[in-house]
């Protein structure tokens, strides 16, 4: 029997997202996540956690905001990968003062990042630890 294991959407945030409310993959692992436009709403896409309980890697590009993580808190593992700061409201989206902040990817063990992002990540886990939360490994990628 097949099953999908690895997805990469890439496009609008309306269609993306829509997609990925659609499939529902229980086996998947991997998701590569390239979102070409702000979102305007993420909230109505409340229900895309229990169509992807096996997700552990979570790669995300592009024009992403607040709320993205929580439709993910099963993943322990997630890259983000845009070189520009203003590309990613990378503050947005671990941003301490979020009222989900402490529930906010509890399994998360392991966060890879452009330098670029190094100090808004530092920030975020040094939150979690006050928090006395569970702090992902960072590993950077220095630009050559």
């Amino acid at each position: 029997m097949l099953c999908l294991v690895s997805l990469a959407i890439f496009g609008k945030s309306s269609h993306a997202l829509r997609i990925i409310g659609m499939i529902q993959a229980p086996h998947l692992d991997t998701m590569n996540l390239s979102i070409t436009q702000t979102p305007r709403n993420f909230q109505r896409y409340e229900s895309i956690a229990d169509k992807y309980p096996q997700l552990r890697w979570l790669s995300i590009h592009g024009a992403l905001e607040r709320g993205i993580l929580t439709h993910f808190p099963m993943m322990t593992k997630l890259s983000i990968c845009d070189n520009d700061p203003l590309a990613t409201s990378i503050r947005d989206i671990f941003d301490a003062s979020q009222d989900v902040f402490s529930t906010l990817t509890p399994r998360l063990s392991s966060i890879i990042v452009q330098e670029t992002f190094e100090e808004t990540i530092r920030s975020f886990c040094a939150d979690r630890k006050m928090l006395w939360l569970a702090v992902p490994e960072i590993k950077v990628i220095r630009r050559l």
